[in-house]
């Protein structure tokens, strides 16, 4: 066993066949679940972008949905949809298989809605010009459309394999154990479990390197060229019955997971997940603290990201300096449960510490959305309206928290939907944070999964549903 962490301690972790058998399985996972997640907005793709059609808008809001289902959610509801006693009688619970379908079902938007946005605002000079000349639709699409959008979707894939490859809530109770163990769920492992801390950290070590390498090319891919715009959006055709019915179709689908687990904690029924309605939300409300726990670190969590995302992207953007804001996106490069057990290990014990480091731990894994969310809103302030503040004899900081924060009312407050949603749904920095006193509902969600109380973890997801969807409406109204 290696007792402390050193250069030579990494050097002899990275030499284990172990590490490059778990290596595998990360990167396995990680390329399944993107093709999957490829494939089905590749279809998903196909219809949006050929027409207009009945029941559209109604997919497009759909789809949007995995962005703010937390996966310990997407988890119980593979539990309850999958499982032995399932209505499917589908079980594909606890394997490789389990893992890439809950990975597509949560990161194909991530694929699909920058690809149709890039696609619809696309300059179609060139395609009318081949079309012009004699082209085929699918020769003017692999030649001239798919290349426009190449660098969106290399950029979209790389980011849906960041996530797959740092996932761990869906591989930790959805993969089966040890078979499809991974980096991430190793990193837990060592950190809770067998408390081998020095192993856990070289774990961290290597997955930061490789997420790393990522990112860099993820801005690669960002900063070689751009999707040639126009400010006029594409104008499609009328599509017909078939693209409704599609339509309709998968926009239930995506919205299966959620009817199942609110039919489910209203219905209970079969195995040890049996047990009364009345029973089970009482055993979610009686730890009423669990909630208000959840709401005070999403709280002060969305606040820290708001506010840092929007003054640094106002000091980018005023500074002229696009390629120093690549910094901000390094929280992708770290792994969740290293930056919790490093925050967890530096924190004192009581309620205080434990809400200010889920807190902290928080903001800093939502940051590289809400800023890049945050930032598309300060780079839409034209110069003419920064300056006229200026003019006036105002200073920059007045210029800043007075004028441009006035004008992106809507986007922070977003923003700050967005980030409270994230937070609230956040399972692994709670897991590691987490205490006998103190835990989160998305903490007790997987404390009921584990102990196979199925009928309390359906009542408490569906708090969370509404606790997050609340609050998303509760900050649009004030948006408008």
């Amino acid at each position: 066993m290696i007792r402390s962490f050193s250069l030579s301690s990494f050097l002899d972790v990275i030499r284990q066949p172990y590490l490059y058998r778990i290596l595998f399985n990360t990167l396995r996972q990680a390329v399944l679940s993107v093709l999957l997640s490829l494939f089905v907005a590749g279809v998903c793709l196909f219809v949006v972008c050929r027409a207009d059609f009945k029941f559209k808008e109604f997919f497009m809001s759909v789809t949007y949905l995995p962005f703010v289902i937390p996966s310990i959610i997407i988890v119980l509801a593979f539990v309850l949809l999958f499982g032995k006693n399932s209505p499917l009688n589908i079980n594909i619970l606890y394997s490789l298989k389990a893992v890439v379908i809950a990975h597509a079902f949560y990161n194909f938007p991530v694929i699909m809605h920058p690809i149709y946005e890039a696609y619809m605002c696309m300059n179609r000079a060139k395609e009318d010009v081949s079309y012009t000349l004699g082209a085929k639709p699918v020769r003017v699409f692999f030649t001239i459309t798919l290349r426009e959008l190449r660098n969106t979707l290399l950029s979209s894939l790389l980011l849906v394999f960041m996530y797959c490859f740092s996932s761990f809530a869906i591989v930790l109770t959805l993969g089966g154990g040890i078979k499809n163990t991974t980096l991430e769920t190793e990193i837990y492992k060592n950190f809770k479990t067998t408390l081998n801390q020095t192993l856990g950290t070289a774990y961290a070590l290597v997955s930061f390197l490789i997420m790393l390498l990522m990112t860099a090319l993820y801005f690669a891919l960002n900063a070689k060229g751009k999707t040639e715009k126009t400010a006029k959006r594409r104008i499609l055709k009328k599509g017909g019955i078939m693209s409704s019915v599609f339509a309709l179709v998968f926009g239930i689908v995506i919205l299966a997971p959620v009817i199942r687990i609110v039919l489910f904690s209203f219905f209970p029924s079969g195995g040890r997940g049996r047990m009364n309605v009345f029973k089970a939300y009482g055993n979610v409300f009686s730890h009423y603290n669990v909630i208000i726990n959840s709401m005070v670190v999403a709280f002060i969590s969305a606040s820290i990201c708001v506010f840092l995302s929007f003054v640094i992207s106002e000091y980018f953007v005023r500074r002229n300096k696009n390629l120093s804001a690549a910094v901000v996106f390094l929280p992708l490069s770290v792994s969740g449960i290293a930056l919790s057990e490093g925050w967890r290990a530096v924190s004192g014990n009581g309620y205080f510490f434990s809400v200010i480091t889920l807190s902290c731990v928080h903001a800093f894994l939502s940051f590289p959305l809400i800023y890049r969310y945050i930032d598309s809103g300060v780079r839409k302030i034209p110069l003419s309206v920064r300056n006229v503040s200026l003019t006036l004899g105002c200073d920059e900081t007045y210029s800043v928290f007075k004028c441009d924060a006035s004008i992106l009312k809507s986007t922070l407050v977003k923003g700050f939907a967005l980030a409270l949603a994230l937070s609230l749904g956040e399972v692994s920095s709670v897991l590691i944070v987490s205490r006998s006193s103190f835990t989160t509902l998305s903490g007790a969600i997987y404390s009921y999964i584990s102990g196979y109380d199925y009928a309390s973890g359906a009542s408490a997801a569906v708090v969370l549903i509404v606790l997050s969807l609340l609050l998303t409406h509760i900050a649009g109204r004030k948006a408008k």
